[in-house]
């Protein structure tokens, strides 16, 4: 197991049980107790753990799953601005993605491509592109409703979501970190972006400022899978350089 992935299921660990040992983790990852430290210190330096003695534990606000209703004026106008973005990149008689999201559902107001194939598992987004005249074709995803979060999520939604291919996807993450890719807090959530990520031709990454550097419970992806980041500007300098490095946009 490389570093990077024992480092991701170190913080996996520890955010599920909420604490863990050296030794625990030592032994459930067949490495010694010293690499386990290491870890541990790395983890910390990046403020996706805090340390106890003789162990770790999760750093607070890590798992947080907020409602829509909780997150939609919180950047309002950061997520206004990228979302503005997003929509004129799409072109008319295209086929996308709109994953559910605040910052994506920003971008679903403001669509004004003609004959647009919008397929969407947010309920929220739905109700928006329903009243947009210029879209052509709206699918839905069934699936599990994800109360306050307004998502179709589950086995339903994911065999659905294989049946097609798009030219774009919208896609939202709770986090964005160079070391551990993209997460969000909810394991079904998070296969149903993966499956997006699968069917899409080109990954598009709506994200405001504080959504970098930040590590959720699960991984979607590494960062390296996404074509280009739409976000404010507010990033720091020298984080675009290192996303642009991993080839980016």
């Amino acid at each position: 197991m490389l570093p990077r992935e024992r480092q991701f299921r170190i913080l996996e660990l520890v955010n599920q049980r909420l604490s863990c040992s050296v030794n625990e983790l030592s032994e459930e990852l067949s490495v010694s107790v010293d690499t386990i430290r290491r870890d541990l210190k790395q983890l910390e330096s990046k403020q996706m753990i805090q340390r106890t003695h003789g162990g770790a534990m999760r750093r607070p606000g890590v798992l947080l799953d907020p409602t829509v209703d909780q997150r939609t004026n919180i950047m309002l106008d950061e997520k206004r601005a990228i979302g503005a973005k997003a929509a004129s990149l799409v072109a008319d008689n295209e086929a996308i993605f709109i994953d559910a999201g605040t910052t994506t559902w920003q971008m679903a107001k403001q669509l004004t491509a003609n004959d647009v194939i919008v397929i969407t598992n947010a309920v929220n987004i739905l109700q928006t592109v329903i009243a947009n005249p210029r879209i052509d074709t709206i699918i839905v995803t069934g699936g599990q409703f994800r109360q306050g979060i307004y998502s179709l999520v589950g086995p339903e939604t994911e065999e659905q979501l294989q049946r097609y291919r798009v030219d774009k996807l919208f896609l939202g993450v709770s986090g964005v970190s160079l070391d551990f890719g993209l997460t969000c807090p909810n394991r079904i959530e998070a296969q149903v972006k993966m499956k997006m990520i699968e069917a899409a031709r080109q990954v598009i990454l709506l994200v405001d400022h504080s959504k970098f550097d930040k590590v959720s419970l699960v991984s979607i992806a590494p960062v390296s899978r996404v074509d280009l980041i739409i976000t404010d500007w507010n990033i720091r300098p020298e984080l675009q350089r290192s996303l642009e490095s991993a080839g980016v946009r």
